[in-house]
């Protein structure tokens, strides 16, 4: 009788065990060299992040489906071009996304935000601090401003001899569970972290004297992420849309089963794109000078709102849905190369 206790007891401990809460550290995280596969999957219907707190269970294992896959590649910033100074490690996911920049240290993850596109300076947000553990709330907040004519921003046919556009972004992270997270590759000991980033947008345009220009510009993004020990990175991510609705979750796998797109575009690039009209309301037409390759659409931060495979070189895209804000255009052809435009967006 006392061996079936004592076996037990060693029984009900190792299951504790696997269940137990983690802790995340720096070394949890990758460095330059390492290479994380991921599934993606961008056709979701009805699903749910599921409830915050103590040891609960994340069962994606039948609600995902990827309908692509790609690399998230650590690198040498100075390798990236057009990387920021303040940056020590970039993310490069590929033409698609492009690379994302981080300054990462033993006591926390800053991800930096390069706004030299639109004249502004690099912005630094903390996103995570070491040792990551539930419970843990981490806040930041930057400004930043510029100010140029019209048409430096795709103003056009405005009264205004100036504009001038600040942007104050504040985010928090909060470490709102852990347990068990179950994807399609594997079941995962994770902390979940729930991320809310807001974008303060203010333009003003000069006119005799400064006024503020009749536009919202502002935007919010939520990303849910799941984090392991030595997984590099997260291991699952969800975003979720303004209206709450999750549009877009990935997760890591151990390989994939065609070759990714990997690697940065060419700087240099003969293509060229315009956009008519800019500002837009319902919709916006891109002219390209060349009927192959991939159009992405991005809003302010980066991150991928649109993408179309271009078999033309007049696209035009419903911008009725899209929320009001500054956007940039990419193409990039078969050959790597890409050109760039911004563009506005405006109900």
């Amino acid at each position: 009788m006392k061996k079936t206790v004592t076996f037990l007891s060693m029984m009900g401990l190792f299951l504790l065990q696997s269940n137990a809460q983690i802790t995340v550290t720096r070394t949890d995280l990758g460095v330059i060299g390492d290479v994380i596969f991921y599934a993606n999957d961008t056709s979701l219907s009805n699903i749910s992040v599921g409830a915050s707190g103590a040891n609960k269970t994340w069962n994606f294992s039948t609600t995902v489906s990827p309908n692509y896959y790609d690399t998230s590649t650590f690198k040498d910033p100075a390798t990236v071009p057009g990387a920021p100074v303040e940056a020590n490690i970039a993310i490069d996911e590929g033409v698609l996304n492009g690379a994302s920049f981080f300054n990462i240290d033993n006591n926390r993850v800053k991800t930096i935000i390069p706004f030299s596109d639109y004249g502004m300076d690099n912005q630094q947000l903390t996103i995570t601090t070491f040792p990551l553990n539930f419970g843990d709330i981490i806040k930041d907040s930057s400004y930043t401003k510029t100010q140029g004519t019209p048409d430096d921003f795709g103003f056009t046919g405005t009264p205004y001899d100036s504009i001038r556009i600040s942007i104050d972004m504040h985010t928090t992270s909060t470490v709102d569970g852990w347990g068990s997270l179950v994807v399609p590759s594997g079941t995962h000991n994770v902390l979940r972290v729930r991320n809310v980033t807001n974008v303060d947008v203010t333009v003003e345009g000069k006119f005799i004297v400064w006024m503020n220009v009749p536009i919202n510009l502002d935007q919010n993004q939520i990303l849910f992420a799941w984090y392991g020990n030595n997984k590099k990175y997260s291991i699952a991510e969800a975003y979720l849309d303004t209206n709450g609705v999750v549009s877009s979750f990935r997760y890591q796998v151990d390989s994939i089963p065609k070759k990714p797109t990997t690697g940065l575009a060419n700087l240099s690039s003969p293509n060229k794109i315009t956009a008519y009209p800019n500002p837009a309301n319902e919709r916006i037409t891109f002219t390209i000078t060349s009927s192959e390759g991939q159009l992405d659409i991005m809003d302010i931060t980066g991150h991928v709102v649109l993408s179309k495979t271009l078999d033309s070189k007049n696209v035009s895209i419903d911008t009725q849905t899209m929320p009001a804000g500054v956007y940039m255009a990419r193409m990039q052809d078969l050959d790597g190369n890409y050109s760039s435009l911004k563009f506005v967006v405006q109900h």
